[in-house]
């Protein structure tokens, strides 16, 4: 991937203890992060949202709820605020720890409003914006609107929040056009970049201090680079969704790894303008690395090994069991192991 193509899988004989001791202490690093946020949302997120909600809305199953407090609830967290902050030498304090984790939160149900209800933006804008009287129907709008007024609790929602809120939405119903099947890719592109970049445009509004200009465009194009290994993960799903991406239209996995690595190189290069120490921007990198990069060569390794087989590449020919990456399989702890060190091993000869 980092080579324009799929990266082969390398001896273990080749490392040494110092690569391994550099995977173990990130992967500690980032599970004691883990362990910090998931104590967090139990003690925070999961007793405000027992003492608010009511359960009398048969839409609002168990499964959101575990969604809302466990997917979104770690994200925002472990991608985005939290190195982010630790990337400029600040603490992540427990203000920006309940900012971030109900912004993370209320992302799902969002999203939920686009995908699940399919309401209209214009009522979904009104649902998010605290400066909106709007009156909840159902228990989904009721969590978001206790979340929001939350929100407000912890941070400045200014009218350049609004802003960014607005956009963010704009750029969400543009993605509904990605259920069009005679969507062209650079549509498909674009509306990626914008929606992910909008998520980071909004995030960085809660942020304390305030990012400046180049932090921005770094965390902007991270967003998209998460956004466009999400896809790749999300292949099947996105198939049985009806929804095109640039992972499921690609015509081969060479393509797919193609287009991340150009991804990939327009974030570290904007990492590398910002005038952070060199030690501090490449623990940042590490960690999006590990948690991101490394992950979805695993998954691009075991789609290349389909294309191999097969000899093409037509997602609709393949079965769930072939195209779903499951990361706590042993071998695919082990490749990420294995594509994690291959880096490091090329930044220390660097």
């Amino acid at each position: 991937m980092r080579n324009e193509q799929i990266p082969l899988i390398l001896s273990l004989n080749n490392f040494c203890v110092f690569d391994f001791g550099s995977f173990i202490y990130y992967l500690l690093y980032l599970s004691i992060e883990y362990i910090k946020q998931k104590i967090f949302l139990k003690k925070y997120l999961f007793g405000f949202l027992k003492i608010n909600q009511t359960h009398q809305d048969p839409s609002y199953t168990i499964i959101d709820e575990k969604r809302i407090k466990n997917v979104y609830g770690f994200s925002v967290i472990l991608l985005f605020a939290g190195p982010f902050q630790r990337l400029r030498g600040l603490n992540f304090s427990l203000q920006q720890r309940k900012c971030f984790t109900i912004v993370g939160a209320l992302s799902g149900l969002i999203d939920d409003y686009f995908d699940k209800f399919k309401l209209h933006p214009d009522q979904i804008i009104r649902i998010a914006d605290h400066n909106s009287n709007y009156q909840v129907e159902n228990e989904h709008q009721k969590v978001s609107r206790l979340l929001l007024h939350e929100l407000e609790k912890v941070s400045d929602l200014n009218h350049d929040y609004s802003l960014a809120l607005t956009r963010l939405m704009n750029s969400q119903k543009e993605s509904l056009k990605q259920f069009d099947k005679n969507i062209s890719k650079s549509d498909i592109e674009q509306i990626t970049i914008q929606k992910a970049g909008n998520s980071a445009l909004l995030y960085s509004k809660l942020l304390v201090p305030l990012p400046n200009q180049d932090e921005v465009e770094m965390l902007y194009h991270l967003s998209v680079l998460v956004q466009m290994a999400n896809d790749v993960f999300d292949i099947y799903k996105d198939k049985q969704d009806g929804i095109f991406t640039l992972a499921n239209t690609s015509s081969s996995v060479g393509e797919i790894s193609k287009n991340l690595e150009k991804y990939i190189s327009i974030w570290k290069n904007a990492l590398e303008e910002l005038p952070f120490s060199r030690r501090s921007k490449l623990k940042f990198y590490r960690q999006i690395d590990l948690l991101v990069i490394s992950r979805t060569q695993v998954c691009l390794f075991q789609l290349n090994n389909l294309e191999t087989k097969y000899r093409h590449f037509d997602i609709r020919l393949f079965s769930r069991q072939q195209l779903v990456c499951d990361m706590e399989k042993p071998k695919n702890i082990l490749l990420w192991f294995k594509f994690f060190i291959a880096e490091s091993k090329r930044i220390n000869e660097n």
